[in-house]
């Protein structure tokens, strides 16, 4: 099946850079708000599971 233009546009824009090799790398930090609505303090061995 062959792809349209517009598909391989999408794929050129979007897909191409992903397979470039990286010579930088960057981090990303997420933070999420915790909060117990019952006031108990929260339980952070869920909190970690959640996020992993």
């Amino acid at each position: 099946m062959e792809r349209s233009v517009l598909e391989e546009a999408i794929y050129n824009r979007y897909i191409v850079p992903t397979r470039r090799k990286r010579t930088h790398l960057a981090g990303l930090e997420f933070e999420m708000p915790i909060v117990n609505e019952k006031n108990e303090p929260v339980n952070f061995e869920v909190i970690y599971q959640v996020t992993d």
